[in-house]
C-alpha cells in the first residue's frame, strides 16, 4: 500500500490526527532526502486536511510552504502549481481571506 492509499484510508475513518502524523512523518523524510516533489504533495494534502478540521495557522502554513517549493522544483505554470494555487485558494476562502482567495484563484486560471 503506498503512502497516498494510506492517507486514503485515514481520511475514510475520519482519523485526520492520524493523518496530520503520517504526513508529517513523511515531509520530515522528505526534508532530509532533499525531496522537494515529495515534500509539495504532503503539503497539500496537510493544508487540505487542516482546512477541514479549522486549523487555520497550519492551513495557511502548509499552503505557503507548498507554494514556496514551486521555483524550487522549476514548476513554475505546471499543473502542479495551478493544483497548489486552487488548494491555498481554498484555504483562503474557508478562512474568510478573500482578497488572497481570489487572488490565487486568478493565478491559477491563468495557468489552467
Amino acid at each position: 500500500m503506498n503512502l497516498i492509499e494510506k492517507l486514503d484510508q485515514l481520511y475514510n475513518r475520519s482519523d485526520y490526527q492520524g493523518a496530520i502524523r503520517l504526513a508529517n512523518y513523511w515531509i520530515e523524510e522528505a526534508e532530509r532526502g532533499r525531496d522537494a516533489e515529495g515534500e509539495f504533495a504532503l503539503r497539500n494534502e496537510l493544508m487540505g486536511i487542516y482546512r477541514k478540521i479549522g486549523q487555520k495557522d497550519q492551513a495557511l502554513k502548509n499552503a505557503d510552504l507548498a507554494l514556496a517549493l514551486i521555483k524550487e522544483m522549476g514548476a513554475e505554470g505546471s499543473v502542479a502549481e495551478g493544483t497548489a494555487l486552487v488548494n491555498a485558494a481554498t484555504v483562503c476562502k474557508a478562512f474568510d481571506m478573500p482578497q488572497r482567495s481570489l487572488e490565487l484563484f486568478t493565478r491559477a486560471q491563468a495557468i489552467y
